[in-house]
């Protein structure tokens, strides 16, 4: 996984290198932009040789089922795509993510409505937050090598 790699694959973006950091543990990454938004950035394997993942928060991106990030809502997902569902925080507020499964390739990412307070598990979320919730980030997750 490298800069020139991802330019010729994708000839369409403005593409970079950037530093980036999860849980304080950084690396680089390489971001994919267009018309002056980043549209994807793509997280390194722990191997850097390989992508781990492609997250998007753009709205220029869709999903499979055509939604849009900060436009779409939780009620209008696929159930069949959202199966598997796990609290998590997003940007520090109460949120969370789903999946077909615990090893899913494609993962939703909401956050609650504003003044909602954190769940412990996904099934501890009211259905009106749940429904209310908006999709804030794309996650395809790579397989692994």
């Amino acid at each position: 996984m490298n800069v020139d790699a991802v330019r010729s694959a994708a000839p369409n973006y403005v593409v970079a290198e950037v530093d980036d950091q999860v849980e304080g543990q950084a690396f680089k990454a390489i971001t994919l932009s267009a018309r002056n938004e980043e549209v994807f950035r793509i997280l390194p394997a722990a191997d850097n040789a390989h992508a781990h993942a492609i997250v998007t928060r753009s709205t220029q991106a869709r999903s499979p089922a055509g939604e849009i990030v900060t436009q779409s809502k939780f009620g209008v997902a696929p159930p069949e795509e959202v199966t598997f569902c796990a609290t998590e925080f997003v940007d520090g507020a109460p949120g969370f993510a789903c999946s077909t499964a615990q090893d899913g390739p494609f993962w939703r990412v909401y956050r609650l409505p504003e003044g909602a307070g954190a769940a412990e598990t996904f099934e501890d979320i009211e259905p009106d937050l749940l429904h209310d919730a908006t999709l804030v980030e794309m996650r395809w997750i790579a397989p692994r090598v």
